[in-house]
Parts: C-alpha cells; sequence; structure tokens
C-alpha cells in the first residue's frame, strides 16, 4: 500500500510538471517582438524557437502528453488491483481529487489554447493583421498549399513556420477532441476504486 501511495505522490509530481511545462510554452506564445528566439540543438538536428514554432507544436505537445499521463494512469490502476484486497477492508472515504483533474484536463485545456492562437496570431505573412479575416482560416481552402507566416503580437516573420490553413487548423481542433477524449478516459481510470 505504501508503494502505491508513493507511485501516485510520484505520478501527481510527474502531472504537475507536464503541466508546467505547457503553461509555460503558453506563456511564451503570448509574449509579443522577437523576444523567443534561440537554437535547440538535438542530436544534431537544430530547430530554430520562435512563437510560430512553440504555436504549430503545441497541440502535438499537448496531445503526447495527455497521452502520457494516460499511460501513467493506467500503470496506476494496474497497482491498485494488486492491493484491491487490502484496501477494500477500509471505509475511509478518500480527498478530494480535485488536483488530479486540474492535472489531467490541462493538457486538453492547453491544445484547445494553441489552436486558437494559431487562428488568432499565426497568418499568412503576406496578409496585414489587422486586416485579416481569423474566419479565412477555417474555410479558405485556397491558403492551403502553405504559406510562411507571421506572428501578429508584434509582427513578427522572422523563423517562423510555415502553415497551411484550413487543413493545419482542423487538424489541431481534431488534436484538442483527442487530448480531451485522452484526458477523460484517464479520469475514469483514475476514479476507479475511489471513495
Amino acid at each position: 500500500m505504501i508503494a502505491y501511495l508513493a507511485s501516485e505522490s510520484s505520478f501527481l509530481r510527474s502531472a504537475a510538471n507536464k503541466c508546467l511545462l505547457l503553461l509555460f510554452l503558453a506563456a511564451l506564445t503570448r509574449m509579443g517582438g522577437d523576444t523567443v528566439s534561440g537554437n535547440a540543438n538535438v542530436m544534431g538536428v537544430t530547430v530554430q524557437i520562435s512563437q510560430g514554432l512553440l504555436i504549430v507544436a503545441g497541440p502535438i505537445i499537448s496531445v503526447l502528453i495527455a497521452l502520457l499521463m494516460k499511460y501513467e494512469v493506467n500503470s496506476l490502476e494496474l497497482a491498485r488491483y494488486t492491493i484491491l484486497d487490502e484496501i477494500s477492508g477500509t471505509s475511509r472515504r478518500r480527498p478530494s481529487q480535485g488536483v488530479a483533474y486540474a492535472l489531467l484536463l490541462l493538457p486538453p485545456i492547453a491544445s484547445a489554447f494553441f489552436t486558437i492562437q494559431f487562428v488568432e496570431n499565426l497568418i499568412p505573412a503576406n496578409a496585414a493583421c489587422n486586416d485579416f479575416v481569423r474566419a479565412r482560416m477555417l474555410y479558405d481552402f485556397s491558403l492551403g498549399n502553405g504559406e510562411a507566416s507571421i506572428f501578429c503580437i508584434g509582427d513578427v516573420t522572422k523563423n517562423m513556420p510555415w502553415i497551411y490553413p484550413p487543413y493545419q487548423t482542423y487538424l489541431y481542433v481534431i488534436l484538442a477532441i483527442v487530448s480531451l477524449y485522452v484526458s477523460t478516459q484517464a479520469i475514469k481510470s483514475w476514479n476507479k476504486f475511489r471513495g
């Protein structure tokens, strides 16, 4: 039982760290100007970091974190099965699981946030930020061939990724829905055997 409780505590710390990462990335996407710039070098591959790249990668990172958290919850569920006999004799009510729910729901919220940032602040570079109709990111398939982008908080074009609206917009909406589904499944697993 003590080993299980240590595992659960470790999961909550790990989930909190992942959620802090998502919040940090979300905060970076709201910085104006060319304040987010630099290089990330992993195994010989160098990527130039920008707000646009964070917005483009944000929904994917959110879904991956949600899947990882679901995997960890499933591992804890297996541990619960092994100690079911031990805890079934107690009738004490467990404390509220609000913190766990908040941590498990943050990835879909972050994915939705990054999707909104994509539509609101990352537009084709040949358009003016003030004049561009954001709804075009949902229906204008003439933009789907790919274009360089501009980050509208500070009108930054340096190191901005190419975008493919509306295909990319719909992909991000689907990723937000998948993230929400995975998180709700994790919450259902988390609720098993709780008071």
